[in-house]
Formats: structure tokens, C-alpha cells, sequence
């Protein structure tokens, strides 16, 4: 993928694999960084912050609360609450936080709208469709109509959104407002 970002003349965001440094010229055509998961995001919100782009961390708790894929991936089960994952570092580095997913649960979406709650920052809404079924289940309301980029980007700085869901039964109602407590550990 790298080659083709290249070939196009996308920035690259590479860790020093598979040749990548042949063609990369940092700070020209992209940036080489270390292969860790904090680097990447801090890099990430320095190339949003510079171009004025709104990062959004995208279904933050996917699986999390899922015991065979923690031990799957011999990881302990994931135990903590809103106030805990609140702390950690990819919501200290991110504008905003995808509350409503459509490949999600209904656990796995409300955490999330409880953490961005907790740390003040908006939520979003995305209905990750792989089919037409999906398109509109969840998605990100804003405040006016959106006819630019560039304007979306400012509304979303600007907060001038919420997570909305509803929209194919005819029913759009705005989550962060309407949702329904889900239990996180029982």
C-alpha cells in the first residue's frame, strides 16, 4: 500500500518496512516513525493539527468485551470502567470519539459514548456498511447542511454535531442524548 499512497502522491505514515525507506523522503513525501501504537497516534494528531484536520478514533472498544478474543489474543479481559479508560493515551490525543458503530454492540457503543462524556469530547456515528443494509444505520448529524469538506471539518471543530441513529426507520434522534444505559460487566 505504501507504494501505491506514493504513486499517487499521498504522504506516507511507514514504519521502516519492506523497503519503504527506498522511497520515502521524510518530511517530503511522509514521515518514518517507529512501530508503536502511541507514536503512531501522537504523529497522526501532529499531521491533523498541521493540516487542520479533526481526528477521530474509530470504534475505540471493539471486541473489548469479548473473553474468547481476549483469550485469543492472550490478553487478560478487559476490566476497566469509563472513568479508567478515560485515561488511556489514544483519548488524550484524539478530537473526537466514535460513539455509534454500526459493526458494533450495543456495550461496545455505549462505553465509548460514556468515555467521550467524561472527557468532553463529541462523539460521531458511523454505520461501517459493507452492505446496503447497513448505509444510515448510525451516522454524525451536523447542525447545517455540509456542501465542503473544508465545512465539514469546521463543524466538526466547531462541535456542531452529534451521533444520530435512526435515520432508514425514519425515526433520526441524537444518540449522545437518547441512549439507553447498557450494563458493561454483570
Amino acid at each position: 500500500m505504501s507504494l501505491e499512497a506514493a504513486a499517487a502522491g499521498l504522504p506516507l505514515l511507514s514504519s521502516q518496512l519492506h523497503g519503504v525507506e527506498e522511497f520515502l523522503v521524510e518530511g517530503v513525501n511522509g514521515w518514518c516513525i517507529e512501530r508503536d501504537a502511541n507514536v503512531i497516534t501522537a504523529k497522526l494528531r501532529e499531521i491533523a493539527d498541521e493540516q487542520g484536520a479533526f481526528l477521530v478514533v474509530a470504534h475505540p472498544f471493539r471486541h473489548f468485551f469479548d473473553p474468547v478474543t481476549a483469550k485469543r489474543e492472550g490478553k487478560k479481559p478487559f476490566d476497566l470502567y469509563p472513568e479508567q479508560a478515560a485515561h488511556l493515551p489514544v483519548f488524550q490525543l484524539v478530537h473526537g470519539i466514535e460513539v455509534l458503530n454500526g459493526c458494533n454492540t450495543p456495550r461496545e457503543n455505549y462505553f465509548a459514548l460514556q468515555v467521550a462524556k467524561i472527557m468532553g469530547k463529541p462523539g460521531t456515528g458511523g454505520s461501517d456498511a459493507h452492505s446496503t443494509q447497513g448505509i444510515g444505520y448510525f451516522t454524525a448529524v451536523f447542525d447545517e447542511t455540509i456542501e465542503t469538506t473544508e465545512q465539514m471539518v469546521s463543524q466538526m471543530h466547531l462541535g456542531r454535531f452529534h451521533p444520530g441513529r435512526g435515520l432508514p426507520d425514519g425515526n433520526l434522534n441524537n444518540y449522545w442524548e437518547t441512549a439507553e444505559p447498557v450494563p458493561f460487566y454483570e
